[in-house]
C-alpha cells in the first residue's frame, strides 16, 4: 500500500517514488482518501472534480463531477465505499455512490 501526496508517492518500505500520478494543473487537490481497494480520491477545488487514482497511478481526472459552486476542501469514504465531500463555496455536503449517483 502506498500514499501519495502531490507527485511524490510513499510505501511502506518507505521509498519515495516520484510522479506516481499526476492531475490536471488546475485542480487544486486540497484531500484525499484510499478505499478498501488501495484506489485513492482527490477532492480538487478548482475544477469541481472527484479524481480517482488507481493503485498503478492510473488516473481518472473528473471521475465525478460536482456542481459549479462546490469547491471541495474535504473528503472521506465511509465502510461501505461512498464517499462524501464538504464543500467549501455552496456550504454542502454531497456523497456519491461508486455508481456515480450524486446526492446533496
Amino acid at each position: 500500500m502506498a500514499i501519495a501526496i502531490g507527485n511524490v508517492q510513499f510505501s511502506q518500505a518507505q521509498i519515495v517514488i516520484q510522479d506516481w500520478a499526476t492531475l490536471a494543473s488546475n485542480a487544486s487537490s486540497m484531500a484525499l482518501a484510499i478505499d478498501a481497494s488501495g484506489n485513492v480520491y482527490t477532492a480538487n477545488y478548482n475544477n469541481n472534480t472527484i479524481s480517482k487514482v488507481l493503485p498503478d497511478g492510473t488516473v481518472t481526472e473528473a471521475w465525478t463531477t460536482l456542481p459549479n459552486t462546490a469547491h471541495p476542501i474535504n473528503l472521506t469514504i465511509d465502510n461501505q465505499g461512498n464517499i462524501y465531500t464538504a464543500n467549501y463555496q455552496n456550504f454542502t455536503i454531497i456523497f456519491k455512490y461508486e455508481n456515480n449517483i450524486l446526492f446533496k
